[in-house]
């Protein structure tokens, strides 16, 4: 396979029993992890190419692959060296978070506080970032950094005299 590559990070445990991924992320690869259709692990020393079918950023960072559908794939696939193509790495001039705050549709949420129906208050968002795909809620919660997106598919209410958002 041709190209140079950037190790971004690597595969952590396995989550659930679907075939996700747990991944950690380098934080100044965030925005080309989350924008990319595929990442290579590398595997008996080669980079090896795997499609992405989802992301989820809610607690931790998981990534779900084409063609690995259950625990036991997805385990073979821990520990691995986690990379892109040279190529996919987004140049610094034209990274999104870099935008202004009044651009993002989500902005007035900052300091408002997260709830779900099953898990209660998860805390306060301290920033919205800007990512390829969509806007995206940064709250700290129990003393780690989360991302979670912000979609009206997923927003369920926002009471702005309580500053509170239901998801």
């Amino acid at each position: 396979m041709a190209g140079a590559f950037v190790e971004i990070g690597y595969t952590k445990k396995t989550h659930g029993v679907q075939g996700w991924l747990r991944v950690q992320v380098e934080p100044e690869y965030l925005e080309d992890f989350l924008a990319t259709s595929a990442v290579f692990l590398r595997l008996q020393g080669q980079p090896v190419p795997y499609f992405v079918e989802s992301f989820d950023a809610r607690n931790d960072l998981l990534i779900k692959l084409e063609d690995i559908d259950s625990k036991e794939a997805a385990a073979r696939l821990s520990g691995k060296a986690l990379s892109l193509r040279e190529q996919d790495i987004i140049p610094d001039h034209e990274r999104e978070f870099e935008l202004a705050e009044e651009e993002l549709v989500f902005s007035f949420l900052t300091g408002f506080q997260v709830q779900t129906e099953v898990q209660g208050v998860l805390g306060t968002i301290l920033e919205i970032l800007e990512f390829p795909q969509q806007e995206m809620a940064r709250l700290e919660v129990k003393e780690k950094d989360i991302l979670i997106p912000l979609h009206e598919d997923f927003i369920q209410s926002i009471n702005e005299d309580q500053k509170q958002i239901t998801m």
